[in-house]
């Protein structure tokens, strides 16, 4: 059955007029008529009651539009998904980006998997916020897509890839009081100061600082602000700093040191992660592969 004769009948019925109906499909009113006859007699029955003051829906009329209005929806998404899914088949991968931070890293991460894959095609795409990232991914509308930490929202059928991560230093100054270990935890720091970065991953550091202060609250936190000034005051107090790895400085009098937090507090200082469809697929396989080694190379070698 012609579509466009199906969408000519539901618009006379909206309209309850041909002539209506006709201006805002600009044809004819005799053009229109034809193509609702030919609607009819495919169907076999008399669907429009034609009078003075407009048209009106026969009992088959009505049955037949009721199925119509679920009917041209599902094939308006269905030759979307197939058009897509041709458009994949095609094009390679479709990559989808909702936040700024991703943008950061995302062209890096794209020209490290072109250069080594010059026959697969990525098709970049933009999503407006993480809360949509999901549905496009499960209407596959995209292939991938990647996110700066973060597992909310997702679903069981996605696939969720961290393919690098930063885990928080400890910055000890020259004239630090605490003695020098291989590693170090909270307990460490009872009764005692501890620095803490007001940085560039401040969510981090403001969870951090919130579950030091219900946990540990002998510890005595003290805000450090990512300058000369800040290095200064961090000598002043000879307390280490609970830091993230760009602001080490780069004088060899200070001391970087892993923390080892809790266990029930999961959650690394940066990580750039993946989000895929749960699904075996080579070319998938060898994107997330490609992705690892550039976000690695990018992030903790810049």
């Amino acid at each position: 059955m012609n579509k466009k004769y199906l969408i000519s009948f539901m618009t006379v019925v909206e309209e309850g007029s041909i002539n209506m109906a006709a201006s805002r499909l600009f044809i004819s009113p005799s053009a229109l008529m034809k193509q609702v006859n030919s609607v009819e007699e495919e169907v076999g029955a008399t669907l429009l009651l034609r009078g003075k003051k407009g048209v009106e829906l026969t009992e088959a009329g009505e049955i037949f539009h009721a199925g119509l209005k679920e009917l041209l929806p599902a094939y308006e998404e269905l030759i979307r998904k197939t058009k897509l899914a041709a458009q994949r088949a095609a094009k390679g991968i479709l990559v989808g980006s909702w936040s700024v931070a991703c943008h950061a890293v995302l062209p890096a991460i794209l020209n490290y998997f072109q250069i080594r894959h010059p026959e697969v095609e990525l098709v970049f795409r933009n999503i407006s916020s993480i809360v949509d990232m999901p549905a496009a991914l499960e209407k596959r509308e995209i292939d991938v897509t990647f996110s700066f930490g973060g597992k909310s929202r997702m679903t069981s059928q996605l696939q969720y890839v961290t393919l690098a991560r930063e885990e928080p230093l400890l910055l000890l100054p020259p004239n630090c009081e605490i003695p020098m270990q291989r590693e170090y935890t909270l307990e460490d720091f009872e009764n005692r100061a501890l620095i803490v970065t007001d940085g560039s991953v401040s969510g981090w550091f403001d969870r951090f600082n919130r579950y030091v202060e219900e946990r540990y609250p002998g510890i005595r936190l003290v805000p450090f602000t990512e300058n000369e000034a800040g290095l200064m005051e961090m000598q002043k107090l000879g307390a280490p700093c609970v830091a993230s790895r760009s602001i080490v400085p780069r004088d060899s009098r200070y001391v970087t040191a892993p923390l080892k937090l809790p266990e029930d507090f999961e959650d690394p200082l940066i990580s750039i992660d993946l989000i895929c469809r749960r699904e075996n697929s080579p070319l998938k396989e060898q994107f997330l592969q490609s992705a690892a080694e550039a976000a690695k190379v990018i992030w903790f070698n810049s």
